[in-house]
């Protein structure tokens, strides 16, 4: 993913892991403000704002315990959980196809489709994976903590460098990976977030207030 979108998560709510929590059953369109903070991605610190419109598909047949059975069992089989900056995420690998990635996961909760985008959701898991042109290009993992702009959702655990979970400070997150190449605040989000960027091909999003860590991202390398 270019250094743009590296942290804004297109301002999707990830609203729960209950078929009930959608509130549609049928393809809907809406136009919506997206605000991309470039300070999340780049060191500038700009910010843009662009106008887009969304269009999001609930899964008909996704089940939330099937979702979260599946997204468990893709992980025993791959192994353990880790995430491999610029690589992969549990079963996830950048590059994987649409359907090798629905293959290993199942059907998701929800699709939308954003900024040239499709956002496939599996809020019962966890993760949310994006793609462009078919393949998967952004993975992201959420600790269930709310922050950013992210609502909270179920966590998903991973187990990464040196020790890195989701219960990792920024500070220790630090020691085990080396300064960030790039960092910066989402100060105008519903709840104040901050974050890290390595050039390696991985973020965190911190609660600002208390230092939780809200996120985990998997990127291309730059």
């Amino acid at each position: 993913m270019r250094s743009s979108r590296l942290l804004v998560f297109l301002w999707i709510a990830v609203v729960g892991c209950s078929r009930r929590d959608e509130t549609s059953t049928s393809t809907s369109t809406s136009t919506s403000t997206s605000t991309s903070t470039s300070g999340s991605t780049s060191n500038s610190g700009s910010t843009s704002t662009s106008t887009s419109t969304s269009t999001s598909t609930p899964i008909a047949d996704a089940s939330a315990d099937a979702v979260a059975d599946a997204i468990s069992d893709a992980a025993i089989d791959a192994g353990v959980p880790d995430f491999r900056a610029g690589e992969s995420l549990g079963p996830v690998k950048l590059g994987m196809t649409k359907d090798a990635l629905v293959a290993a996961l199942g059907k998701p909760e929800s699709s939308s489709a954003q900024l040239g985008r499709e956002y496939l959701r599996y809020a019962c898991g966890g993760l949310q994976v994006s793609l462009e042109g078919g393949k998967v290009k952004g993975i992201f993992a959420f600790s269930g903590v709310a922050g950013g702009y992210e609502k909270p959702t179920k966590r998903y655990d991973v187990r990464g460098p040196s020790g890195i979970t989701m219960d990792s400070t920024a500070d220790q997150i630090v020691a085990a990976l080396g300064p960030a190449d790039s960092r910066g605040e989402l100060s105008h989000a519903p709840i104040p977030s901050r974050w890290l960027a390595y050039d390696r091909g991985l973020s965190f999003e911190f609660v600002k207030a208390s230092g939780k860590l809200v996120s985990i991202t998997i990127l291309p390398k730059k």
